[in-house]
């Protein structure tokens, strides 16, 4: 299945969004029933026979087929994204075989991605590779039945500027006595049409406003698409079937590449600033028309006021914390650590706070939450400075290095607590605070050389986390352009930068965290269950590991912010929509792995 449509149905097409406006660009239902009163769907006749491939929730697309049915239609309305995993879920008996294809010229693994997690959910289950010319699973049944199953697809330019498989809607239809199809082409669907849409009035913005430049264009850029979707847990890990999640994802990151693209900037640069990006998916009501809503507000002329601090809480207990810490609290957990404060003000006024413990010999500075919807590394740095400023070792601290982003992951948690929400991975200037000069990431420095006035510190501990679940972008060749090794959780894994003069004080790190991960039974268990689900999915992924550690080591990476520290540890737990018992246990895993470095750290340098 491949082919070209246009947009036709997207009404008012790419338009130009005054600031401060809201301006609807599409419109149309999404009620598949409704959508069988209009042609292609009028035209049937009694005997036809249909296949529709759609992003409509299974209640509608069911509803659809007993409509189709009453006309005198056998109808199959298939899901048009993991189509293959959502027909196991529907069918009454799952296949013990699915054979995918590979196609020529495709990465040979793009069709296998998209059975996860099959397999976990139906032990036992053969995932079984054949070269093919187009994109059909055949699912093998105990029984000796095989089912044929295309999966649609066709080419598309993406927003980073190249060309992918994207997932689409399709309509097979086959005329009352025919045995070939008079229809089998792409169908206009109003997800792709809506998403398609929104990309269309960010093109049109570029080139009306002369987004030309790195930034800042606008203080926040809002695009909201409203559809009847429905989130769909799996009975594996934190996974679920997710349309919106994965619009939220396609919007965010194709927006960036738009504006990336548009001020000369290679794909996958961090140094652009074009200001705040932020997706919503609403929910509406099973029938309701899908909209699409664009705002745009212009940057302001002056930097923000300061924000009055938050009122005071009490600090909460970080050895059984389950779930995300609020501002007020991660406030109250630092004034809790004592030793000398500093501060700087983020764009949008928040305080961006640190402190400096006293202590003898080497130091090191810990940081958290610069990327602000990975939870576990904000706790983990308060624990961690605690644990090791109890030792007598110089620490400088900075828990929470985005608050604007924290700010708007904890909105946007309130309506869909288990998204990933990458676009409160980013500042309020749209921008990775670790590549862009100034901003919050101006206190970095300043811990630096507050650490240094004591004893010295020459290890960065960088506390992260990355998706709990598969992150994919259906639309635009399924796995995330510039972060396809971020697809698939791999457990709790570190990444090592060094100097190579500090080699021997840098492996003494590497192996001290990797060892405190594998010696917790639970974080050894979570990542050997981790890594078995990734080399049946992703085999071309095997990462290099230290016992059931995945590590990945380099040199220092540039920084704006002044000369890199001669070895900085990451510390990466998959923690984006955990709560509960799992987050309890990536944060230790935060905790064990950046104090077992920093001890190792100062015995190798102490001698």
């Amino acid at each position: 299945m491949s082919g070209e449509r246009s947009s036709e149905g997207v009404s008012g097409g790419p338009a130009s969004v005054p600031e401060g406006d809201v301006e609807t660009l599409v419109e149309r239902s999404f009620g598949l029933v409704q959508d069988l009163s209009a042609p292609p769907f009028a035209d049937l006749a009694p005997g036809a026979r249909v296949e529709l491939w759609s992003f409509a929730p299974p209640a509608a697309r069911r509803a659809a087929e007993a409509a189709l049915a009453a006309r005198g239609v056998e109808a199959r309305v298939h899901a048009a994204w993991k189509t293959a995993l959502h027909a196991m879920l529907e069918a009454t008996a799952p296949p013990v075989e699915i054979v995918y294809p590979v196609l020529p010229g495709q990465d040979p693994e793009r069709f296998l991605r998209e059975l996860h997690p099959a397999a976990e959910l139906w032990p036992g289950l053969r995932l079984t590779p054949v070269p093919s010319a187009a994109p059909v699973c055949r699912l093998r049944h105990a029984d000796g039945r095989e089912e044929a199953l295309a999966i649609p697809v066709r080419p598309r330019r993406a927003p980073h500027g190249g060309e992918v498989l994207s997932a689409c809607g399709w309509l097979r239809a086959t005329p009352p006595g025919a045995e070939v199809p008079e229809v089998d082409a792409p169908w206009a669907d109003p997800i792709e049409q809506a998403l398609q849409a929104a990309f269309a009035a960010v093109s049109q913005a570029i080139e009306g406003r002369g987004w030309r430049s790195r930034g800042p264009h606008f203080d926040r850029l809002v695009l909201r698409i409203e559809a009847p979707l429905v989130d769909r847990p799996l009975a594996w890990g934190a996974e679920s079937l997710s349309l919106a999640e994965a619009l939220h994802e396609e919007l965010y990151f194709g927006a960036l590449d738009l504006l990336r693209a548009a001020a000369g900037l290679p794909p996958g640069d961090r140094s652009l600033i074009p200001g705040e990006v932020v997706p919503e998916i609403a929910p509406v009501p099973a029938g309701a028309p899908v909209r699409l809503r664009v705002t745009v507000s212009a940057p302001p002329e002056a930097p923000a006021p300061a924000r009055p601090a938050p009122e005071a809480v009490p600090a909460p207990d970080l050895a059984t914390l389950d779930r995300p810490m609020t501002a007020r609290e991660i406030a109250a957990a630092l004034a809790a650590l004592g030793g000398e404060p500093l501060e700087v003000r983020s764009r949008r006024g928040r305080a961006v706070q640190g402190r400096v413990l006293a202590g003898q010999g080497p130091g090191v500075v810990i940081t958290g939450g610069q990327h602000a919807n990975e939870p576990t590394g904000i706790p983990g740095a308060l624990l961690a400075a605690r644990t090791l400023a109890a030792e007598g070792v110089p620490v400088a601290v900075c828990p929470l290095e985005n608050p604007d982003g924290h700010a708007l992951h904890m909105r946007l948690r309130e309506t869909a607590p288990r998204h990933m929400h990458h676009a409160a991975r980013y500042t309020a200037l749209g921008a990775d605070l670790a590549f862009v000069p100034g901003g919050e990431g101006a206190l970095r420095p300043l811990l630096r050389a507050a650490a240094d006035r004591g004893a010295g510190a020459d290890l960065h501990l960088s506390l992260h986390g990355y998706p709990s679940h598969e992150w994919l972008h259906p639309f635009t060749g399924y796995l995330p352009h510039g972060f396809e090794s971020w697809s698939l959780p791999r457990g709790c894994f570190l990444i090592l930068r060094f100097d190579p003069a500090w080699r021997g004080p840098a492996q003494a790190v590497l192996h001290a965290a990797a060892a405190a991960l594998e010696g917790d039974a639970e974080i050894a268990a979570l990542n050997a269950r981790q890594l078995e689900t990734l080399a049946r999915y992703a085999p071309s992924a095997a990462p290099e590991r230290i016992g059931c550690v995945p590590v990945v080591q380099g040199p220092p990476s540039p920084s704006p912010h002044g000369p890199p520290f001669p070895v900085t540890l990451i510390v990466e737990t998959p923690d984006e929509t955990v709560d509960g018992p799992l987050f309890r246990l990536l944060l230790r895993a935060q905790a064990l792995a950046a104090v077992a470095a920093a001890r190792a750290f100062r015995e190798a340098v102490i001698g």
